[in-house]
């Protein structure tokens, strides 16, 4: 590409990306406001299509949508609600792993600060 055409190639990209939908994490974070959802949102999003992992994450916030209450459900219940998510047996782990640290670090809540 030669360096006159950038700007050509910026306006298009621009253009073309208001006609692709808003990412579903990105819109529970505009209405949600809950760390923990958007946190294991994202989880689930991770190698899987928007519709799949919000119909994923509505299934598993109607049983549990806190650390402590999923720390009530094995992995194997998880891994059940959350499929067909790619990646769901280890998702399923993942969150385990990532509501026992929220409980034991953090008193069951999201970190405001990234660094933590």
């Amino acid at each position: 590409m030669r360096d006159d055409q950038i700007h050509e190639v910026i306006e298009i990209l621009r253009r073309e990306t208001k006609k692709w939908g808003v990412p579903i994490v990105t819109l529970m974070s505009q209405t949600e406001r809950n760390p923990f959802k958007i946190l294991i949102a994202t989880v689930l999003s991770l190698r899987t299509k928007d519709e799949v992992t919000a119909k994923a994450a509505d299934r598993l916030f109607q049983v549990a949508d806190n650390p402590y209450d999923m720390m009530k459900l094995d992995e194997e219940e998880i891994a059940a609600l959350i499929y067909p998510v790619g990646f769901y047996r280890r998702k399923a782990k993942n969150i385990k792993e990532i509501c026992k640290v929220l409980i034991d670090k953090y008193d069951g809540k999201v970190p405001d600060d990234i660094d933590e």
